[in-house]
C-alpha cells in the first residue's frame, strides 16, 4: 500500500505539468524528494496505527496465553495439584508455613544443582538465561519497529518509482516492478546467506570428522565438550540478534538508497 501511494507523488506532478515550476524555485530537488517521501510516510499513519494495535494485541494475547499455560502446568506438577483433593465434607488443610532460611540453603542448593544439572556450571545457566533474556527483548524489538521501518522503507520505493515515470500509471507499473525486483533480490540474498551458512556448518563438522582419525576426532570431541555450554548460547543468541540487526540495517541502507536514487532522478528530469 505504501509503495502504491508513494507511486504518485512526484509523477503526478509530472504528468500535470508542474514539476518545472517547483525546480524553478531554490528548493533543492532533494529536499523536493523527501517532501514527497514524508508525504506519503504521513498519509500511512492510520494503518501503520493499525498495524501497530493489532500488533500489540497479539503481543498481549500470547503473552497471556503462555503464562496460563505456565501456572497450570506448576500447579498440575506440584505435591498438591497431585494429591487428590478432599471431599466437600472434610475440612480443608491449614497451609504448611514457609520453611525458615538458614545459611545451610545455599550449600543445599548448589549440591541440589550438581545433581539435576551435572556438568552445567550455574553462571553458564545463567548466561544462557540472561542471553535468551536478551534475544526475547530483541525479537520484541523487531517485531514492533518492523510496521515503521517497513512503511519507510517502502513509501520510498514508491516515491522513486513515481520520478522514474512520467504519469501516474506509469509510476504505479513502476511501483510495482520495483517492488517484484526487491522481493526477488531478497530471496537470492537470503537464500545465499543460508547456502554460505550450510557450507560453513559443513566445513566445520563434516569434513573434520571424515579427514581426521578416530583418535584425533576423539581429542576434539573431547575439547569440545570441555568447553562453557553458556558460550554456545552465547553464540546463539548472538548469532540471532545480529541477524535481526542485519535486516534492520539493510532495510534502512534500501531506504537511503532509494531516496539518493529519487534525488538524482528529479535533477536529470526535463522541464517539458
Amino acid at each position: 500500500l505504501a509503495t502504491g501511494v508513494g507511486s504518485s507523488t512526484v509523477s503526478s506532478e509530472i504528468e500535470a505539468q508542474t514539476f518545472a515550476s517547483l525546480r524553478l524555485t531554490p528548493i533543492p530537488e532533494r529536499h523536493i524528494v523527501l517532501a514527497k517521501w514524508s508525504a506519503t510516510v504521513r498519509q500511512m499513519r492510520p494503518a501503520l496505527l493499525f498495524i501497530l494495535i493489532t500488533r500489540h494485541l497479539l503481543l498481549v494475547g500470547l503473552v497471556l496465553v503462555m503464562g496460563v499455560g505456565v501456572v497450570e502446568a506448576i500447579v498440575a506438577t506440584s505435591p498438591a495439584g497431585l494429591a487428590s483433593a478432599p471431599s466437600p465434607g472434610q475440612p480443608q488443610p491449614l497451609p504448611e508455613p514457609p520453611p525458615e532460611f538458614t545459611p545451610q540453603d545455599s550449600t543445599s542448593f548448589g549440591e541440589f544443582w550438581e545433581e539435576a544439572f551435572p556438568g552445567l556450571p550455574i553462571s553458564s545457566a545463567l548466561s544462557i538465561l540472561l542471553g535468551t533474556f536478551g534475544l526475547i527483548g530483541a525479537a520484541l524489538a523487531f517485531y514492533l519497529l518492523q510496521p515503521w521501518v517497513q512503511i519507510m522503507m517502502f513509501s520510498a520505493l514508491g516515491v522513486l518509482a513515481s520520478s522514474l515515470a512520467r504519469t501516474r500509471s506509469g509510476g504505479l507499473v513502476t511501483a510495482i516492478i520495483l517492488r517484484v525486483g526487491l522481493w526477488i533480490l531478497t530471496y537470492v540474498i537470503s537464500q545465499m546467506i543460508q547456502g554460505v551458512i550450510s557450507i560453513l556448518v559443513s566445513l566445520i563438522l563434516v569434513v573434520p570428522a571424515a579427514t581426521l582419525g578416530s583418535s584425533d576426532l576423539d581429542v576434539v570431541l573431547n575439547a569440545l565438550s570441555g568447553v562453557d555450554p553458556g558460550l554456545f548460547g552465547l553464540f546463539y543468541t548472538g548469532s540471532i540478534f545480529l541477524s535481526l540487526l542485519l535486516v534492520i540495517v539493510l532495510q534502512i541502507g534500501t531506504l537511503l538508497a532509494c531516496l539518493a536514487l529519487a534525488a538524482g532522478r528529479a535533477k536529470r528530469i526535463p522541464y517539458r
